[in-house]
């Protein structure tokens, strides 16, 4: 049976603005900041997603004992309301025999909420393909977890990424060649492609205003000579278009415009990252350096805002960077402060969400404050 606790003892949440150390300049829009953590466990961010009415963040991090840094987990699934409070409701969805592999290390790739207010956790299943666990949000119990089956293989999956519509953009590798579907809000393969190229890794995507996807990823059977591979899918997974790109890993996101923002890194220089603004037919427009400065690392966001330019997260010299950019990148905002002493943090990764005019933060902070060490998960929520 499912572990399910409605309280909010072992699940310590500090929310509102004041709760955490701020930045000299604001982020314009702030609503809150938020922290998950415990006396006595260790959370790691795994997946986040935001309600379909916007009311609520689900959370899936993953905990073990505080103080170790392996060791057998937990999966604990939480949710936060829109005004940055705790709903008190956790699920440890390890408890469960069938769901017990959630917990892997990379058990839990992607979370997507749906109209129907249920959650759909992206599992990679070792040894046993993919699988997917459906929660329904109402009763906070997991109503069906199956293994999913495509009938092209069994890929393996780097990301799956949240649609507005509540399905899920899964993207990958299967053998040597790109791997992309789509799933329903329910699970189910909506449709799915591996795509004529070869020794293409795809990394990220984003859904298109045409119910289409852009994807993006690593291209060439040498890791240390790749290009960045960008292709436009139709709403049925068929290739429309197609470029390529000097770089090392890209992560995208489509414009207001019908254009697009593609993030791409250079090892080369530092794992240093150039912002390429792309036209619908995937040709250069601009290119502008990171506006939080260099070097920064592959662990990057890009998320559009509907009235127009972006929004970039990422992490720069172990501290978590939030910036907005316009349609042609020009730097609108940046907050990039690291905590003040006696504390250090150092950011290990980060998502970006978003709905509507609001856009929510989370990141895994390791934390150390003297002699005391902890690792916990921020949240922090805005609007653009």
């Amino acid at each position: 049976m499912l572990s399910v606790a409605r309280t909010a003892g072992l699940l310590a949440v500090a929310a509102a603005a004041g709760a955490w150390a701020s930045p000299a300049v604001e982020i314009p829009g702030l609503a809150w900041r938020t922290s998950l953590q415990s006396t006595d466990r260790e959370y790691e961010l795994r997946a986040a997603a935001v309600s379909a009415d916007g009311s609520s963040l689900w959370v899936g991090v993953a905990s073990r004992p505080r103080g170790t840094l392996g060791g057998p987990e937990k999966l604990i699934l939480t949710s936060i309301a829109g005004a940055g409070k705790p709903t008190g409701l956790m699920i440890d969805a390890s408890a469960d025999a069938s769901l017990g592999d959630l917990a892997e290390r990379r058990g839990l790739l992607g979370m997507s909420a749906g109209r129907d207010r249920a959650i759909v956790l992206g599992l990679d299943r070792r040894g046993a393909g993919i699988g997917v666990a459906t929660l329904d949000a109402a009763s906070g119990r997991i109503a069906a977890a199956r293994t999913l089956g495509f009938d092209s293989g069994k890929p393996e999956i780097a990301r799956l990424v949240p649609m507005p519509d509540g399905r899920i953009l899964t993207v990958g590798t299967l053998g040597t060649r790109p791997f992309a579907a789509v799933l329903s809000a329910d699970g189910t393969v909506a449709w799915q492609r591996v795509l004529d190229q070869e020794n293409v890794n795809l990394d990220d995507g984003a859904p298109t205003a045409d119910g289409g996807v852009i994807v993006t990823g690593r291209q060439g059977a040498d890791p240390s000579a790749t290009r960045v591979w960008v292709a436009k899918l139709s709403a049925k997974g068929d290739v429309e278009r197609e470029a390529a790109f000097d770089g090392w890993l890209g992560s995208i996101a489509q414009a207001s415009s019908g254009g697009y923002l593609l993030a791409i890194t250079d090892r080369a220089r530092a794992a240093s990252v150039t912002l390429t603004g792309l036209g619908p037919a995937l040709d250069i427009r601009w290119t502008r350096p990171m506006p939080a400065g260099q070097p920064a690392t592959p662990a990057f966001r890009v998320r559009p805002v509907r009235g127009g330019g972006y929004i970039v997260a990422g992490i720069k010299d172990r501290g978590l960077w939030i910036s907005r950019i316009g349609d042609d990148g020009a730097p609108v905002w940046t907050d990039a402060q690291p905590p003040k002493p006696p504390q250090v943090e150092a950011a290990l990764n980060v998502e970006l969400l978003a709905r509507d005019d609001a856009f929510f933060v989370l990141y895994t902070v390791l934390a150390i404050d003297g002699k005391e060490q902890r690792q916990l998960v921020r949240v922090i929520r805005f609007a653009a």
